[in-house]
């Protein structure tokens, strides 16, 4: 009798121990978590930098983004940059953004848009890009971006008595902004003559608009009513 129920225990022990074993082998194993993949870290940095798909040509930087907001997304793209690198995929995702940047600012230096180029020159250096045509897209873009930008008021006619026979003068009232300072003008400007930095060419038709040349280029362009 005794001998049995020593037998009992035992083979009860070995239940329960066995229930406990099959209880941790149901357990599941741990498991790490796959690496962000180099498109989700791409995706992350264009979305913060949709500002360049709307910036039209011949605005100046300085009219569309504040010092604060410039710095702001450059900081942003830099945090985003050290996270990256803390990744597996992090540098093909960091040079895939280059890429990206890089014929964002080629292509807008062929539309002759100086602002997409002075921002996007901007980005590259954050990420650490060390191409040298860089630094020459930006000087080209510092200069075009300082361009004033003109809107045409109207016209009017004065007649020159100092020529003979007298002739009439047409003069053009103009609004000139300048980007460097910010300052807003007004000016009244005959043909031939220079103010701000630019030369007024001609009257386009019927006095339907301007062309102007941009003296630190030699760049032309017209601005229409």
């Amino acid at each position: 009798m005794w001998t049995r129920l020593v037998l009992a225990c035992i083979m009860l022990a070995l239940t329960v121990a066995g229930c406990k074993e099959e209880k941790k082998e149901e357990k599941p194993p741990e498991t790490t978590p796959p690496p962000v993949s180099v498109d989700q870290m791409v995706s992350e940095a264009l979305q913060s930098l949709q500002l360049l798909e709307i910036i039209p040509p011949g605005t100046p930087l300085q009219f569309l983004v504040s010092p604060e907001g410039h710095a702001q997304l450059l900081k942003y793209l830099g945090d985003w940059k050290t996270k990256s690198e803390a990744e597996p995929n992090g540098k093909a995702a960091i040079e895939k953004v280059m890429q990206d940047l890089d014929t964002r600012m080629r292509t807008a230096r062929e539309a002759q848009n100086a602002a997409v180029v002075l921002l996007t020159t901007d980005l590259l250096d954050v990420l650490g890009s060390d191409k040298g045509i860089i630094d020459r897209y930006r000087e080209w873009a510092k200069l075009h971006n300082n361009r004033p930008v003109v809107r045409v008021l109207g016209f009017y006619m004065e007649k020159d008595d100092s020529v003979t026979p007298p002739k009439e003068i047409t003069y053009a009232q103009l609004e000139v902004r300048i980007p460097e300072t910010g300052e807003t003008k007004r000016e009244q400007i005959r043909e031939g003559s220079e103010f701000d930095g630019l030369r007024f060419e001609e009257v386009i038709g019927k006095r339907r608009g301007v062309g102007l040349r941009y003296l630190a280029t030699g760049d032309t362009f017209q601005v229409m009513r």
